[in-house]
């Protein structure tokens, strides 16, 4: 089993550890975090585009996975740009990651058009769709990646059960990358949510699920398709996969201290991610606060 890095927007100009391949997963809902703006706007698409092209070039020996936005609706509301702005009472299970991009297919494609022109001359670039529920998705998906003429491979994240109870579906659309995500994998099997003691990655079904993902892949996927694993994940749950045959094991840049015992203090964007979300909690409470008024 390999690793690969995972990115928040963490400017990095080296490969931070040697372990590292390539980049399993930039997660792009931050940088328009970190910058505060959504993809309408064409200072976010440079942004993003800009930053990608760096991740590419100093992983160009390795492949680099692109993750579509996963943003919740009030993360999106408080970013410059924003397309649609409105409330929804059960978000985390709402109106997110592809189901929303095909929902408002305009400033999909924006997002999409901006990866696939990099993709052109970084032919180590490729997209992974997240929070998807079935391969009639991922068709509609593909067919907007052929208008943008993205060329490279695609894969899908696998967190919603129903996704790998039908994985063989999305293996026969030629899926080449197979992520579970094991946080929302973990709350939708479990029934939790992460700050509660049941929140368990490692629980039996979560390893059985992962598992399946395995078995799956290696019996219905093309030559080649890899099962990754991500998520705000542990040493405990990194040995597991490994004896599970896992692909590739997706280390977050703040993780790396725990898993791979790396200095904290050789890290210099260790505390990036917490102070995103900082910001975006900050933006949420002046936002609310100004309706009460």
């Amino acid at each position: 089993m390999k690793y690969l890095i995972g990115l928040q927007a963490e400017p990095l100009t080296d490969k931070v550890n040697d372990k590292f391949t390539g980049v399993g997963m930039i997660r792009s809902e931050y940088l328009c975090r970190s910058i505060e703006e959504y993809f309408p706007l064409q200072s976010c698409r440079d942004f993003i585009y800009e930053y990608v092209d760096n991740i590419c070039r100093v992983f160009a020996d390795g492949e680099v996975w692109y993750r579509t936005a996963e943003l919740i609706a009030p993360e999106i509301n408080v970013l410059k740009g924003a397309d649609h702005v409105f409330e929804e009472k059960h978000y985390l299970l709402g109106l997110r990651g592809v189901r929303r991009g095909l929902k408002y297919q305009e400033t999909f494609m924006l997002e999409l058009d901006n990866i696939a022109k990099l993709s052109t001359i970084r032919p180590n670039l490729n997209v992974l769709f997240p929070y998807i529920k079935d391969a009639a998705e991922l068709e509609k998906c593909l067919e907007m990646l052929r208008k943008v003429n993205f060329a490279n491979k695609y894969g899908i994240m696998a967190e919603i059960p129903s996704a790998i109870i039908t994985l063989e579906d999305f293996l026969a659309l030629g899926v080449s990358n197979v992520t579970v995500g094991v946080n929302d994998l973990t709350s939708l099997t479990l029934g939790t949510y992460r700050e509660s003691g049941y929140h368990d990655c490692t629980h039996p079904a979560v390893i059985k699920l992962i598992e399946t993902v395995i078995d799956k892949v290696r019996t219905y996927g093309q030559k080649g398709a890899v099962v990754n694993v991500a998520g705000t994940v542990n040493k405990k749950l990194c040995d597991i996969c490994k004896k599970l045959g896992a692909d590739n094991f997706i280390i977050n840049y703040p993780l790396i201290p725990g898993i791979l015992g790396t200095d904290p203090a050789a890290l210099p964007y260790i505390n990036q991610l917490k102070e995103i979300k900082a910001l975006t909690k900050k933006r949420r409470l002046e936002a609310e606060n100004a309706e009460l008024k």
